[in-house]
């Protein structure tokens, strides 16, 4: 069941992928503290994952702008490879850190 949701999940981006390359990108401004947090969310809401400590440091009211399809991709995979390395290593108290910060004022 795992191994099937998991190519589930890689064709949707994989179509996701082709969509926007097909559409063009969009861009508009993103809200990194919400998306991040709506994604953390959704790892936590995964019975798999209830166990994870997410630890999120970031300025407030952070915006990126940006395709936020493509953005959400990139993190969701990101703290999916980090969930999938922490479980291979038998982590039992395992935590994803996410730090972003501003550079020159941006």
């Amino acid at each position: 069941e795992k191994c099937r949701q998991a190519i589930e999940a890689h064709f949707t981006d994989l179509f996701d992928m082709i969509f926007l390359k097909s559409s063009g990108l969009i861009y508009e401004n993103i809200a990194l503290d919400e998306l991040i947090s709506s994604i953390t969310n959704n790892f936590s809401l995964n019975q798999e994952y209830k166990s994870v400590t997410f630890n999120v440091s970031m300025p407030s009211r952070l915006v990126l702008h940006s395709n936020k399809k493509l953005v959400n991709s990139i993190l969701q995979n990101l703290i999916s490879n980090a969930l999938k390395y922490a479980k291979q290593n038998n982590d039992q108290q395992s935590f994803v850190g996410i730090r972003l910060k501003r550079v020159n004022d941006q």
